[in-house]
């Protein structure tokens, strides 16, 4: 279903996006110092704790546990529901005082859906939410029954692992949520849904939101996001801090509807 053009408000739609504007409030600033050190940028971080501020005892879906899942869960949405689906046991059983979930992703390596998302045209037949057959490779083992079909205001694309060719990359993850976008949109239209995608300059990622994620939401961060090198896999090399030494990189693609 293609986003409803009658939901769009340019007022609503200039003041929602000042909402989420990330490094607005030295409040913001000083949460962010609670975060441990993780892969995501303090930009990225600050834009998926300004979405959650909009909402009212949001429900977040996160794919991925990390050294950041506790401060998601209890202090970013400390007033909201938050579930996590996390492939790795490690990661999974890192704290006990989240909810999560251990999943098996069935994607094949992310080196057969970059030769599927560069075949231009071809690729959207490949990857169509309607009748794909890869849809079966798509599926997530160990999902809890009706999990999927509970309303999510914010889901969040950080698992599983991407970095290499070898890795399943984010296909599942994102395949999924663009089914939770489109049962969504049948039942409230104009309801609000943001969608986050992290590393989104590695090119499964990039190439299968856009594709996946554009028919039911809109791109809202393009312009400030980190645009990825032309030579090889990886394109950035990060520091520490996850920013590859420039302090002002945004990994993480918003994806908002309406």
């Amino acid at each position: 279903m293609a986003l409803e053009g009658s939901c769009i408000n340019n007022i609503s739609t200039a003041a929602y996006t000042q909402q989420i504007h990330p490094y607005q409030h030295h409040a913001l600033k000083k949460l962010m110092a609670k975060v441990p050190d993780g892969q995501q940028t303090l930009q990225d971080r600050s834009l998926l704790v300004q979405a959650l501020n909009v909402y009212q005892q949001p429900r977040l879906l996160v794919f991925g546990c990390g050294l950041d899942s506790e401060f998601w869960a209890h202090t970013a949405n400390a007033q909201g529901t938050t579930v996590f689906l996390e492939d790795n046991p490690l990661w999974c059983g890192m704290s006990a005082n989240i909810t999560s979930h251990n999943v098996k992703y069935k994607t094949a390596a992310n080196s057969k859906w970059r030769g599927i998302l560069n075949q231009g045209p071809e690729r959207a037949s490949a990857l169509s939410l309607s009748g794909s057959r890869y849809a079966r490779e798509f599926d997530i083992l160990g999902v809890p029954e009706g999990l999927f079909e509970q309303w999510w205001d914010i889901i969040l694309i950080d698992a599983p692992a991407g970095a290499h060719s070898s890795d399943p990359g984010r296909l599942a993850p994102i395949y999924q949520t663009s089914l939770i976008l489109e049962r969504q949109g049948k039942q409230r239209p104009c309801a609000r849904v943001d969608v986050f995608v992290h590393d989104f300059e590695r090119w499964t990622e990039r190439e299968g939101s856009m594709l996946l994620l554009t028919p039911h939401t809109r791109l809202m961060n393009y312009g400030g996001l980190a645009q990825p090198e032309k030579r090889g896999w990886w394109p950035f090399t990060r520091d520490r801090s996850g920013t590859g030494g420039n302090p002002g990189a945004t990994f993480l693609a918003w994806f908002h509807r309406p």
